[in-house]
């Protein structure tokens, strides 16, 4: 099934429009909320030696604190709740011992996306921060 991408709301895109990703909250009232991560303005960065499967990682940070990345308006979310890692073709949610934790509808709980086109794993995936779920899908650019 081929997916087309349309812009309904208008926001400034990311400068290298390939390098962008859109995650949006499956259900919010009184509105949908939609998060915009520009993944050309995080640099990476090479951890320690035990964690050689995450050489280039870009991170952010997710809860109800202003100086997250993804803001989440939940009393049920903490201030920095999880964490969203990007490591090369893979999607990583970590939860950062939050007190009511993190919940994530795949098969793979530690790895919600891979990008890897032969690796079968889903590309999409349903997590829940507090009382918010957020709904997480990969799509290819079939316009090129």
């Amino acid at each position: 099934m081929k997916y087309r991408m349309f812009q309904i709301m208008k926001f400034a895109l990311p400068n290298n429009e390939n390098e962008y990703m859109i995650m949006e909250s499956v259900k919010s009232a009184p509105a949908k909320v939609i998060h915009v991560f520009d993944l050309s303005s995080i640099d990476g960065s090479k951890n320690s030696a035990e964690d050689d499967d995450f050489a280039e990682i870009n991170e952010f940070k997710v809860g109800r604190s202003v100086d997250t990345d993804m803001k989440i308006a939940d009393i049920s979310v903490s201030r920095v709740h999880s964490y969203i890692r990007i490591a090369g073709d893979r999607v990583v949610l970590m939860d950062n011992g939050s007190k009511f934790g993190t919940l994530v509808k795949v098969s793979h709980p530690e790895k919600i996306l891979s990008l890897n086109e032969s690796d079968e794993r889903p590309k999409a995936a349903i997590y829940q921060i507090g009382r918010t779920m957020f709904y997480f899908k990969y799509y290819e650019d079939t316009t090129q």
